[in-house]
């Protein structure tokens, strides 16, 4: 009996690891890792502890259409002090009853008393990179005493296809970055528009969007130098990000020029945060010893005026084609400014 249970827990676990290896995703290996395993092998709790440092991890996964939010079983901590202290006969597997002054940080937020855990160390290149934790509520199901050669196996894997995850995300997430500002690219702003109008639409919600350019910027250029001109694009971009929500994305959308999608934002709001940027911007000293004026125009377009019977592709044309539009019309009228599409009632018409 004992060694039928054994061979159909490898198999299961055979299932495990063919599923990690073919995972195409970092998203997709944490849904295989949390959720898939759970039901395949009958443990009641998982969560997952990842040392992110440099809160890399976190900024890999909001650069794809699955944000950190959606994973919260997913533990990331700065350093492996608390990690490394729940390993009591060096990092191998530790088997036992469930403890809430130790075991409390890993398992948060259960909804009914745990028996007993099983904590696996996640090893790379001999360093401990994080930790994968099972419970049960059966007092029985981790014991002490229990051999520890399959969650060993477990643990491996599970460390070698994070990695390999982790790395393959590494490299989209540099095809998807301008190297100079640090943030998204037009490839990337071109591929996430698409994903948040189709979100917007199934949640039946408006989708914001704001093209802001840099009034002058040649002038900056030219009279104190492209060095400068970096820096200023590099300060711009961050002032951007600090004014946006976790939903929403920006991208360097061409020259001095950068795009922000806003989720879940009706023209009123996405009015609003625009403000917030060119203002922000505007305030903005560059040197004290410099006399440099820095601002933006600012345009804005939703698809509230848009529509939502024709496809996805051309939603998201005339929808850039508006906030272009509103740009133009911005730094036609003086530079500095926000000007929203459908300041007049207007709606565009299809091209």
């Amino acid at each position: 009996m004992e060694a039928r249970r054994n061979d159909e827990r490898w198999r299961r676990f055979q299932t495990l690891e063919l599923n990690l290896m073919r995972s195409r995703s970092l998203p997709e290996m944490l849904r295989t890792i949390l959720y898939d395993s759970r039901a395949g092998f009958g443990w009641d709790m998982i969560t997952l502890t990842l040392i992110d440092p440099e809160y890399e991890i976190h900024r890999l996964l909001d650069s794809t259409s699955t944000p950190r939010a959606d994973f919260p079983e997913l533990l990331l901590c700065e350093d492996l002090n608390h990690i490394d202290s729940l390993f009591e006969h060096g990092r191998r597997p530790t088997l036992g009853s469930y403890r809430a002054r130790i075991h409390t940080a890993i398992f948060p937020k259960s909804e009914q008393r745990i028996g007993s855990v099983a904590i696996l160390p996640l090893i790379r290149n001999r360093k401990l990179v994080g930790s994968l934790n099972l419970a049960s509520y059966n007092r029985d199901k981790f014991r002490e005493d229990s051999a520890t050669d399959f969650m060993e196996h477990l643990a491996a894997v599970v460390s070698v296809c994070l990695e390999t995850a982790e790395n393959r995300e590494r490299l989209r997430f540099i095809g998807l970055t301008d190297g100079l500002t640090g943030v998204n690219n037009r490839r990337f702003f071109d591929q996430r528009l698409h994903e948040e109008l189709e979100r917007a639409r199934r949640d039946s919600v408006s989708l914001g969007c704001l093209f802001i350019d840099l009034d002058r910027f040649k002038k900056i250029n030219d009279t104190y130098g492209h060095q400068a001109g970096d820096d200023v694009l590099r300060h711009v971009a961050q002032l951007i990000r600090e004014q946006l929500r976790t939903i929403d994305v920006v991208a360097r959308y061409g020259g001095e020029e950068f795009a922000v999608l806003l989720a879940q934002a009706d023209i009123n709001l996405a009015m609003e945060i625009a403000e917030r940027i060119r203002k922000s911007i505007e305030q903005w000293e560059y040197d004290p010893e410099i006399e440099m004026q820095v601002c933006v125009s600012v345009g804005v377009a939703t698809t509230e005026h848009i529509g939502s019977s024709e496809n996805i592709e051309e939603i998201a044309h005339k929808l850039v084609k508006a906030a272009d539009e509103a740009v133009y019309r911005a730094k036609e009228s003086g530079r500095n400014q926000v000007v929203s599409y459908y300041a007049e009632g207007e709606q565009l018409s299809p091209s």
